[in-house]
């Protein structure tokens, strides 16, 4: 057992020693008892230490007082501490550990981390007297993704599920660095092997306890997802929403959804993580949609703070049920498109056409990490060639996805057939268009935020066009935002489409803008040619697009591998069409370079496809 508790001193004090002894036994009981084979040694301190670090105990040094305890804050071998004392109760005979403890008194006193900063209720309820800056935006999604952190913790990682039962904004700490802790495991409970829950025993505060679990006396994870719901709206609204629904006789859920509609249109907050809120209060006990809402806010919260770069845009949130109506129940004959891991279906939601993008795990690929990617970069676009994200649904395993509809088709129909036959022919004029449209995008992505983002998933099956045929670029599941700093990201295993990535990222795992700009040059060969990335010869081996297109370039023959529709429009339009495909190979070529640095940029590739693309007006 990995515990460093120190031998009794002989200082001839038989109580001290009996009562040393006597927590001692009990105190490897407990560890015992609820270890899991998970050891965290801990220190043993003297009641004389322990009284000389906080003045004999001093009422000035007192951080928080509750029922059955004292909190204070003390130095204690020159470090500064939290210590907790605990009185003599029938009620509270529990152990906590972080630093040590001291054995020597009848119920043995604690010894935590220093707590600095006050608690969650100081920052938020009375920050005026206390003297605290508002929290902005930001740090409290940051605070609200530690505490999901450290109140899913308990639930998955021990081999039986742990109960924190005490989550609320007098229970939360901040250290010196601004860091939420979670404290106070007096109403901790492990649920029994076998079983799906524990009998409850009223304790708590009130307001934070399920009603659901106060009628049937039963008690489970979904008792730490009501509070922690509870927790956030606290959080978010800077309200005791408990207290403000009492005084004015109102229901805590029908309040709170007249409360967050109005945060989110005066506020623009984000639409998705108040809803998952509400979804969190509600009593609807379906267990498996509540589990799914704290897991995917969770996870939502972590990526969203990692990459917010100061931007955020309010998406809705829609139910499983209501997204199962508008794909008829994702009938496979409404699949517009689909990749590794997802299908994207034509839908009416609302009174309106839209794109649903349902995600399914295979063994190969991450579809919740692909997921969330998704959410997080979606949300943040505000360009007229990226596909928009209305919302979401987040009581699935993986989140479900609303874009905005794409009722004229995918690019690789248009291109390899069968093509809509209102788009017919697929004119060079079309083709330029498209080229300028994503290129406008990508070099939004590069240059538009902070922190460059990377698509990494250029790919005919990534453009998609809306009713007025306007080119939408679509599928961040590989997008990647570059480090403050640095000037690539590394990949372990280079991920792709071969035949669209770039020779240095295949050799090396390192990515940059560049590398979108070789996958946007070979876009442009396949949209000047007509052709696949390879074909296969009679004796199965792959030529390669690239290499035939640099073979008719040195043999100057490059127009017996342009598009037969293309061909067409020389003969007729010679001059001008000439100067078009002209301007579109040598661009093309420069994207396609092995060396990264003879590479033009997004925005120098956008610049010369509007060039080009006037040339034919």
């Amino acid at each position: 057992m990995g515990l460093c508790l120190g031998k009794s001193k002989s200082s001839g004090k038989a109580d001290k020693s009996t009562v040393k002894s006597m927590n001692n036994k009990v105190l490897l009981e407990k560890l015992i008892a609820s270890s899991n084979d998970i050891y965290n040694p801990i220190r043993d301190f003297s009641f004389q230490e322990l009284t000389t670090a906080t003045n004999n105990y001093d009422r000035e040094s007192i951080i928080i007082q509750e029922s059955g305890y004292i909190l204070y804050k003390g130095v204690l071998n020159a470090r500064a501490v939290s210590i907790l004392n605990i009185w003599i109760t029938n009620e509270s005979q529990k152990y906590f550990k972080l630093i040590g403890c001291c054995l020597e008194t009848q119920i043995p006193i604690l010894v935590f981390e220093s707590i600095e900063l006050g608690t969650l209720a100081d920052r938020i309820y009375r920050r005026r007297r206390h003297n605290f800056e508002p929290l902005p935006f930001r740090y409290r999604l940051k605070v609200a993704m530690e505490l999901a952190n450290a109140v899913a913790y308990p639930h998955a990682g021990f081999a039986r599920p742990i109960i924190f039962m005490s989550a609320t904004p007098w229970r939360i700490f901040f250290d010196e660095q601004n860091v939420a802790k979670l404290f106070d495991f007096s109403l901790f409970v492990s649920i029994p092997e076998g079983e799906t829950h524990v009998d409850f025993q009223i304790a708590g505060t009130k307001g934070y306890i399920a009603p659901k679990v106060l009628l049937e006396a039963k008690c489970n994870e979904k008792y730490d997802v009501h509070s922690f719901g509870m927790l956030l709206l606290d959080l978010l609204t800077g309200q005791k929403i408990t207290s403000f629904c009492r005084d004015k006789g109102l229901g805590v859920e029908n309040y709170l959804w007249d409360l967050l509609k109005k945060y989110v249109e005066e506020n623009g907050l984000n639409e998705m993580i108040m809803y998952s809120c509400l979804g969190a209060i509600k009593n609807s006990g379906k267990e498996d949609k509540e589990k799914c809402i704290m897991r995917n806010g969770k996870n939502l919260l972590e990526n969203l703070i990692s990459s917010f770069n100061g931007k955020r845009k309010p998406i809705l949130s829609f139910s499983a049920e209501e997204l199962k109506i508008a794909t008829n129940n994702y009938d496979l004959q409404r699949v517009k498109t689909q990749g590794f891991v997802y299908q994207l279906y034509n839908a009416f939601l609302h009174g309106r056409p839209v794109s649903v993008m349902k995600f399914q795990n295979n063994d190969k690929y991450d579809a919740y990490e692909w997921c969330l990617k998704n959410i997080v970069f979606a949300s943040q676009m505000s360009h007229s060639n990226i596909l928009m994200l209305i919302g979401c649904c987040l009581e699935t395993q993986i989140p479900v996805l609303v874009f905005e509809s794409v009722s004229s088709g995918i690019l690789a129909n248009y291109i390899h057939g069968p093509r809509p036959s209102h788009f017919e022919p697929f004119l060079l004029t079309h083709r330029l268009k498209i080229a300028m449209e994503i290129a406008n995008a990508l070099a939004y992505l590069h240059v538009g935020f902070p922190r460059p983002i990377v698509f990494k998933n250029i790919k005919l099956s990534s453009i998609l066009f809306d009713e007025d045929h306007v080119a939408k670029l679509f599928d961040f599941s590989l997008a990647e935002s570059i480090p403050d700093g640095e000037t690539h990201i590394k990949d372990a295993i280079p991920i792709g489409i071969m035949g669209f990535v770039a020779t240095e990222y295949v050799t090396t795992g390192d990515y940059n803008e560049k590398c979108d700009v070789f996958s946007f040059g070979v876009l442009l060969l396949v949209l000047l040619t007509g052709q696949k990335l390879y074909s296969i010869d009679e004796a199965g081996d792959r030529h390669w697009l690239l290499n035939r297109v640099k073979k008719h370039i040195e043999c100057n023959t490059f127009d017996e591998i342009v598009d037969p529709v293309i061909r067409e429009e020389l003969c007729i339009q010679s001059s001008e069409k000439d100067k078009q495909v002209q301007a579109f190979v040598e661009l093309a070529v420069k994207c396609v370079s092995e060396s990264a640095e003879d590479r033009p940029t997004m925005i120098d590739v956008a610049k010369q496809l509007r060039q080009a693309y006037r040339f034919g007006w």
